[in-house]
């Protein structure tokens, strides 16, 4: 899906431009620095927590008003179709913790040559990644007119953006960090929601 590989093919480059003259850091630090779409630092990194509460809520709440998956369009079926995409967001958690464990990548707040860190992938790009791509699946099984479908998919993607970007921002990732967790988190929520569940036919916007 070009959800997953347009994201994670943004990280790579700017990793590897990171190698080369700092790409990734400049631009983190030009986001910073200027904090064009949210102010300040600390308005990003509060921003950041209220677009992921928003992400989880409309994940949530997209399983309520979508129909199961199944003929049973009762408690059991809608049920299990939680089950599946909650488990769908404990992968992609698990996920992002052990990749961050793996890299030990440090925060761009971080002081330079510090030890240690909790940077990639971004989480909150993960999570919110995950929620919205459960959401648009769930929107796919409803009979909503093509400009309704459009702006499901305008809104859910606007909300990961805006989520890694705050969080680029604020300071706490750098670019490819929420890259990479957008692209994880889209992947593991369409892979997952599509083996166990069958919900198909969500438009993409690239």
């Amino acid at each position: 899906s070009p959800q997953v590989w347009v994201p994670a093919a943004g990280a790579a480059l700017l990793l590897a431009g990171e190698e080369i003259d700092g790409l990734d850091r400049g631009l983190s630090d030009w986001a910073r620095e200027h904090a064009l779409l949210f102010g300040t630092p600390e308005r990003a990194a509060s921003a950041s927590d209220d677009l992921l509460a928003t992400a989880r809520a409309i994940g949530v709440l997209s399983v309520v008003v979508t129909p199961a998956a199944t003929d049973d369009d009762g408690l059991a079926a809608r049920l299990h179709t939680a089950a599946v995409q909650g488990s769908a967001v404990v992968v992609t958690l698990a996920l992002t913790d052990a990749l961050k464990e793996a890299t030990d990548r440090a925060r761009p707040e971080a002081p330079p040559g510090a030890d240690g860190g909790r940077s990639f992938p971004s989480g909150h790009a993960a999570q919110a990644a995950v929620w919205t791509t459960l959401a648009g699946r769930n929107a796919a099984a409803l009979p909503l007119s093509p400009a309704g479908t459009r702006a499901v998919e305008v809104t859910r993607t606007a909300l990961t953006v805006a989520t890694g970007w705050a969080r680029v921002e604020a300071g706490k990732h750098y670019a490819s960090d929420v890259l990479a967790g957008a692209a994880l988190g889209n992947f593991v929520g369409a892979f997952v929601n599509d083996a166990f569940l069958g919900f198909d036919g969500s438009i993409s916007l690239y």
